[in-house]
């Protein structure tokens, strides 16, 4: 199961069903039932990073960050992974690969890995319901025409309950 968050999307799963069976006229039995579909949902606190105003080619941008969590998943591991778009001002655009992302923070462009298209880890194992932080730092290529760009980041969760 996948849960998806892009931008201000938030994917929840969650199936709940009561049956009630009448046996007598005097008397009722009601018998209860659910599904509890393992729960892979995700959060971001920040669903918008402004890199700044002002940027020349070469800059770089200062350290942003937004922190992912599980809020209310039950499920025991879990895969976070990332992909992005090309930056983009309507008329031109900025490869996806100017961005930068990290769990730690980044102190200049060389840091992080350069976010891609295709989802790539940012992390596996034991997924941690307080939130794990994503830094971004964005480096203006040479030449770029001036412009109000914008780009959208996509995070996605795989989870697995460990029971077959």
């Amino acid at each position: 199961m996948k849960g998806i968050i892009e931008v201000a999307i938030i994917a929840m799963v969650s199936i709940i069903s009561i049956t009630t069976i009448v046996l007598a006229e005097n008397a009722v039995d009601v018998t209860g039932s659910f599904t509890n579909l393992e729960v892979c949902d995700i959060d971001a606190t920040e669903k918008s990073l402004n890199f700044g105003a002002g940027l020349k080619p070469r800059d770089v941008s200062a350290d942003q960050m937004t922190t992912v969590s599980q809020p209310s998943g039950n499920a025991e591991t879990a895969t976070l992974e990332i992909k992005g778009t090309p930056w983009s001002d309507g008329t031109h655009t900025m490869d996806a690969e100017q961005t930068h992302w990290s769990i730690e923070t980044i102190t200049d462009f060389s840091g992080g890995t350069a976010l891609t298209a295709d989802f790539v880890p940012v992390l596996s194992g034991s997924f941690t319901h307080s939130g794990t932080p994503v830094h971004f730092v964005v480096k203006i290529t040479d030449n770029q025409p001036a412009g109000t760009y914008s780009q959208t980041i996509t995070f996605q969760v795989s989870c697995e309950s460990g029971q077959e």
